[in-house]
């Protein structure tokens, strides 16, 4: 299995946080919203951790990696872009690694702004007994928040529909940037970038692949950041802090 850590935004959303450097390298407690997300990750033994990031930040991930000391095989693939307006998109940045790299076996995708204490290796052993897509699903609990994120209905395990930012939300379960992909799901992902679709909207294919094929929610309970903002950036921090540091 390989993982791919989505990081190639600009988030524009933080606004002075992150004007000189990458959201994912600002500080968590005593570490770096990163480090979190690649804890989150150890448990799974990837072959391969590749992030993604573009040509603004890259230094900054050139040197997080010299410096890291941890047990994953960190390799960073670079998309050529210095702004926004240049970002072909998060999921053709998926869709060059799963070409470029021709890894074999499921693929994980990580997005590099989300902090959670989920247990990812749920994931593998779910996808390894099903061998369905699987996709970490979080309850809100509250369903005008669900206004604000990619909601699903289930039946079973099964997303029969995934809507984003609904205006009269179907539960309170919502879609985290938390992927496990077959070789078939990612073969999906590669003729959804042929089509005339949204190139940059995660929920966009994801709501397009549960249409085509059969992917599966795993729904989580613990705690869940997608740090977008600085509101959510400071809600990490509360959780941090109250948690304890990243041992």
């Amino acid at each position: 299995m390989d993982v791919i850590i989505l990081a190639g935004g600009f988030a524009t959303r933080m606004g002075s946080l992150t004007k000189d450097i990458p959201k994912q390298l600002l500080p968590l407690g005593n570490k770096t919203i990163i480090d979190y997300v690649l804890k989150s990750i150890e448990p799974l033994n990837p072959i391969h951790t590749f992030i993604s990031t573009n040509s603004k930040f890259v230094k900054y991930f050139e040197d997080f990696i010299k410096n890291y000391t941890g047990p994953l095989s960190l390799e960073l693939i670079e998309e050529e872009a210095l702004a926004e307006s240049e970002k072909r998109g998060a999921l053709s940045s998926i869709g060059d690694i799963v070409v470029n790299r021709k890894s074999k076996g499921p693929l994980f995708v990580v997005g590099g702004d989300n902090v959670s204490d989920f247990d990812l290796s749920k994931m593998v052993k779910h996808f390894e007994k099903h061998q369905n897509d699987t996709l970490a699903l979080y309850d809100v609990q509250d369903l005008s928040l669900a206004k604000l994120y990619g909601i699903v209905t289930l039946d079973g395990f099964k997303i029969t529909n995934l809507t984003e930012k609904p205006t009269s939300p179907s539960s309170t379960l919502a879609s985290t940037a938390l992927w496990l992909l077959s070789e078939s799901g990612q073969e999906s992902l590669i003729n959804y970038l042929g089509l005339d679709f949204e190139k940059d909207s995660m929920g966009a294919f994801m709501a397009y692949h549960c249409i085509h094929s059969h992917v599966d929610g795993l729904v989580y309970t613990d705690s869940w950041f997608d740090i977008g903002s600085p509101e959510a950036y400071q809600a990490a921090i509360e959780w941090t802090n109250s948690e304890g540091d990243l041992s």
